[in-house]
This record gives C-alpha cells, structure tokens and sequence, in this order.
C-alpha cells in the first residue's frame, strides 16, 4: 500500500524557503507567513514531498473575534486559566 511509503518530519531550517515557496504557489488561498509560534512539517515519499503541514499558534487578543463572540479584557484571564 502506498500509504505506508509516507513519512512525515519536521522540516530543517534550510528546507525553510522551499516550503514557504511551495505554499505560496499551491495553496488555494495564497500564503504569506505563519505568525507566533509554528511548526512545519513535509510528508515525503521515497524523499520526494507529496505534501506540507503547518500550524501557528493562536492569537490571545483579536478585536474583531473578541467582538464578535462578545469577550472583554476582564474575561480574557478566566480563559485562559482553564
């Protein structure tokens, strides 16, 4: 099975530049950077990379979010105490 040959890894800082400009160009909604914290990784086949991952942290304060959903500055410290 084909699925089995997939490896999943972190990418190396100088693998940087070719994830960021593979996922510039295939993306469907565009790509500029990942912000905070993040993690990058490429699934490969016999080395070859079939795909990428990425995640970034979230953000603690986002006014439009925060508006929306009906969050305030005093309830944003009982938040994140759970």
């Amino acid at each position: 099975m084909a699925l089995r040959r997939v490896q999943v890894r972190p990418i190396v800082p100088s693998e940087l530049e070719r994830w960021n400009t593979l996922l510039r160009a295939h993306h469907y909604r565009g790509f500029r950077t990942l912000a905070g914290q993040t993690l990058r990784y490429v699934a490969t086949i016999e080395e070859r990379w079939v795909a990428l991952l990425g995640w970034q942290s979230g953000v603690l304060h986002c006014a439009a979010r925060d508006s929306w959903i009906g969050w305030s500055g005093p309830l944003l410290p009982l938040i994140l105490a759970t």
